[in-house]
Order: C-alpha cells, then sequence, then structure tokens
C-alpha cells in the first residue's frame, strides 16, 4: 500500500486527470509516469478499469463504499496526529469514533452527494463562468444545510 501511494504521489500529472479515465477516454494515462515497470501498469490500470466499471453500473453504491474508506482512513489520520499533539492521551485509536465517522459518509453524505451532483450534471447547463457559478450555487445551497444539521 506505502509503495502505491508514493506512486499515486508522484505522477506528473494533477490527480484529476486520472479520473478522466471514468468518462471514456483513454485508461494510459497513468502510463505517463516514469520508471513504472509493465507488471505495475497492468495492475493500476485494471484498477481504474474496475473501479470505472463499477461507478457505471452502481455509482451509489461504490461511491458509499468509497466514502466510508476514505472516511475512515481519513479519522485514523486525524487521531494519530492528534495522538501525536496531545501527550496526555492515552495512545490508542478510538474504533467507535472511526466507525461513526465511516458510518456518517456511507449513510448519509456519500449517497445524498451522489444523487444531488448527478442530478445537477444532468439538468444544468455546463461550460463557462456563469454556468458554473450557477451549479457551484446550487450545489452549496443543496448541501450546506444538510451537512450541518
Amino acid at each position: 500500500l506505502n509503495r502505491a501511494l508514493k506512486h499515486w504521489c508522484f505522477l506528473s500529472e494533477p490527480p484529476f486527470l486520472l479520473f478522466r479515465t471514468f468518462i471514456g477516454s483513454s485508461y494510459n494515462i497513468v502510463s505517463k509516469k516514469e520508471n513504472w515497470n509493465a507488471k505495475e501498469l497492468k495492475n493500476m490500470n485494471n484498477l481504474l478499469r474496475s473501479y470505472s466499471n463499477m461507478l457505471a453500473r452502481r455509482p451509489i453504491l461504490t461511491n458509499t463504499v468509497s466514502g466510508c474508506i476514505i472516511m475512515g482512513v481519513g479519522d485514523v489520520i486525524a487521531q494519530s496526529i492528534e495522538k501525536a499533539k496531545l501527550e496526555s492521551s492515552n495512545g490508542s485509536i478510538n474504533p467507535k469514533r472511526t466507525l461513526v465517522m465511516a458510518s456518517y459518509s456511507g449513510i448519509c453524505f456519500s449517497p445524498y452527494c451522489t444523487i444531488l451532483y448527478g442530478w445537477i450534471d444532468r439538468n444544468m447547463q455546463k461550460g463557462g463562468f456563469v454556468n458554473s457559478l450557477k451549479r457551484g450555487i446550487v450545489g452549496n445551497f443543496a448541501m450546506n444545510p444538510f451537512i450541518t444539521m
């Protein structure tokens, strides 16, 4: 995992270019990175292709599982940082807190975001500053009350 993260972190393109693969363009964007061996490239391309297929077939489920994992890992990292800064802590990760954070993401946040932003993509014009501003305003006004409940 650590080795894979190093590869992801040192790609020559911004990370958002990797996600172009999910909308049907070439899966070979990751191949622009120097020093990839053939097996790593094949594995990375297969991983991206599988994730893309899952997003196309079951977007809500895929985003929910991804959100749970990301939120859980993020909470463990946050607790580790807190533990390092507070020497008075007992030194262990609180699994209940991590479960609550991951559950919130999986039950509330991820499905709602998937549905909301899918609706925005289907029903609002794309391109241009004014259209982007409208989409951002609708997204924020629909999302902020839900998050701050």
